[in-house]
């Protein structure tokens, strides 16, 4: 039984191989028809956007990280500032997050980017890409996306009745 649309399936497996050229092909067609709106297409794009930067910065490839920072984070977040008709500002108060990812450019090794963002020290960067997904359901309609383990779920609760 397929539960995801060739569209939905090819873009959770782009996701889980950081596969960002390929997902950048899919984003036009997943707002269209998988995310809830606009807003939720805004959103899913940063917690993309914001795991290709860590992924770069953990790798210390830092001009390709600040370009992603650049062209593809900071839009994001100034999107959501002009849906929410706020006035353009400097101060870091207002981009928490944009500010948080910029500070993260300081750090000199990479261990020091994975404290920062609360991972272990065996951890990875690349190795959270499962928790993005998971952060993603949120964003795209339950019917294109079903959250991990909804069928064993179900079963479970039906045969607990």
């Amino acid at each position: 039984v397929r539960a995801l649309s060739d569209l939905v399936q090819t873009f959770r497996q782009a996701v889980l191989d950081g596969e960002w050229s390929k997902l950048e092909e899919l984003l036009p067609d997943m707002d269209r028809f998988a995310f809830k709106s606009p807003e939720a297409a805004r959103q899913a794009r940063f917690a993309l956007y914001e795991q290709q930067f860590l992924e770069l910065l953990e790798s210390r490839r830092t001009p390709e990280a600040l370009k992603v920072l650049q062209l593809q984070v900071t839009p994001c977040v100034l999107a959501q500032s002009d849906a929410n008709n706020e006035e353009a500002a400097a101060a870091p108060q207002k981009y928490p997050a944009l500010h948080k990812l910029t500070m993260l450019l300081m750090c000199r090794t990479s261990e020091e980017i994975r404290e920062a963002m609360g991972l272990t020290a065996d951890a990875t960067i690349a190795g959270t890409r499962d928790r993005v997904l998971q952060s993603l359901h949120q964003f795209v309609l339950p019917s294109m996306l079903l959250p991990d383990l909804r069928l064993e779920t179900l079963l479970a609760r039906e045969l607990e009745r």
